[in-house]
């Protein structure tokens, strides 16, 4: 599940920021991971260590700054856009289609031109 967009923060980031949870409100669970590498000692106990991939995952519980919290204010204006994102792709692969064609047989003349579906 995606979470809105906004600023979170946990609960502890929020106190240290001055600010309190609103009463009843409910916390979003967010997972951090990444890729580490950690040294092991070979099976037969010799002194050489091998890096090992491992996965580090973690999971903290955070709130909305601004609407889930009091006493401290989103950093960011959050921008509002008036358009339909899918009239807007269709726009641009209509514009695409037709740009392309010339374009390819300028590059590499007497070659097809690609079809965009």
């Amino acid at each position: 599940m995606l979470l809105d967009d906004g600023e979170y923060a946990t609960f502890k980031q929020i106190k240290e920021a001055g600010g309190k949870v609103k009463k009843g409100s409910k916390s979003h669970i967010v997972v951090f991971w990444k890729m580490i590498e950690v040294e092991v000692e070979d099976q037969e106990g010799e002194e050489e260590k091998k890096k090992v991939p491992l996965m580090r995952m973690r999971y903290y519980r955070v709130f909305k700054i601004g609407e889930q919290t009091e006493g401290i204010d989103p950093k960011q204006e959050l921008e509002k856009f008036d358009h339909d994102p899918i009239e807007e792709a269709e726009k641009s692969k209509k514009i695409i289609s037709m740009l392309l064609p010339s374009a390819i047989n300028q590059v590499v003349p007497g070659t097809n031109p690609l079809k965009i579906i």
